[in-house]
């Protein structure tokens, strides 16, 4: 069995109720629900959290939802994936293949999953994530703290350095993957390939930002244009977001014009 496994906690810090916001008339985790009710290849959609207004939006738009505890700020989304799968399998259910989706990722076109399902599996890979080429990268000096991100403790969000200058080298490439941005809001992976990932890797988000870059391991990479690989991070990606799903997914029709019945 395929699964779609969407992590939506309520506790939100830079962006209060972001799971909720609207994005094109719909709350923004039920768009990773209707993309994944969607996709032919997905057998079942399910949403963890730890939020009862999420929970009910989500079964609205027809997902299975999983309750979870209220875990502090800063785990890793892998923490709440693993203590979903293992719920779900108590009810029996075979997982083979998990599509992980965060609802900060939601610009996806309506064929998306079930093309990168698609080429997971004549690959044969144990994982695929997306990525798109970057045709212009400013690369910079990473000397900012962490406490920018996370704020004073790892339960604070942080807030973007004004910096009257940053240094900065800049490159241009045209279509080249030399250089690439990861969106890491939608994977597909083994169940087992996944669950050994998210038994060794840190718990907390700064510990892995803070750990060394793999860069010897081969991924495989399903390509997307490099605006779907916009998150929602800080307030001010609300409005860019919303923009972006109405000019280049909805076109201005209703979601069920694009993505059909969910």
């Amino acid at each position: 069995m395929t699964i779609a496994l969407i992590t939506a906690r309520g506790g939100s810090t830079r962006v209060p109720r972001k799971n909720l916001i609207d994005i094109c008339g719909i709350p923004l985790v039920a768009w990773l629900i209707i993309q994944a009710r969607t996709c032919r290849l997905v057998d079942q959609t399910f949403v963890t959290t730890d939020d009862t207004q999420i929970a009910t939006v989500a079964q609205y738009f027809g997902a299975t939802v999983i309750m979870r505890p209220i875990w502090d700020n800063g785990l890793t989304a892998g923490v709440a994936f693993r203590h979903a799968v293992h719920k779900i399998e108590a009810e029996g259910i075979k997982i083979d293949d998990i599509i992980c989706m965060l609802p900060t990722s939601p610009l996806k076109f309506r064929h998306d999953l079930e093309l990168m399902t698609t080429l997971y599996r004549d690959v044969g890979c144990d994982s695929m994530n997306t990525a798109a080429p970057i045709k212009e990268a400013c690369i910079l000096r990473n000397d900012r703290p962490y406490e920018q991100r996370y704020g004073a403790t790892d339960n604070e969000p942080g807030s973007r350095r004004k910096l009257p200058v940053v240094e900065a080298r800049n490159f241009l490439f045209d279509k080249f993957w030399n250089y690439s941005k990861v969106c890491g809001g939608w994977s597909i992976a083994k169940r087992d390939w996944l669950m050994d990932v998210w038994n060794r890797n840190p718990k907390r988000d700064i510990d892995i930002d803070q750990g060394p870059l793999d860069t010897t391991t081969k991924q495989y990479i399903y390509p997307v244009q490099e605006w779907q690989c916009t998150e929602i991070d800080y307030p001010e990606d609300v409005k860019l977001v919303d923009l972006l799903m109405d000019t280049f997914i909805l076109h201005g029709r209703t979601p069920k014009e694009v993505y059909g019945e969910y």
